[in-house]
């Protein structure tokens, strides 16, 4: 994945995340994270995804 790529997998992560479809936010965060865990805004993203789950109610993937 490249980075112009990613960045519009996040846009679409945080249009699913104001439509409170999580499952969809947490899903295109994690593909995102999946090719850059460690990157300069990944800390925000494995927060948002976690926090997704938690809106899920599975806390155990959270």
């Amino acid at each position: 994945m490249h980075e112009s790529e990613a960045d519009q997998v996040i846009k679409q992560a945080y249009e699913a995340w104001d439509a409170e479809e999580w499952p969809a936010g947490a899903e295109h965060f994690e593909r995102v994270l999946a090719h850059f865990p460690d990157g300069e805004r990944s800390a925000d993203r494995w927060y948002d995804a976690a926090l997704a789950h938690t809106f899920l109610r599975n806390r155990a993937k959270a």
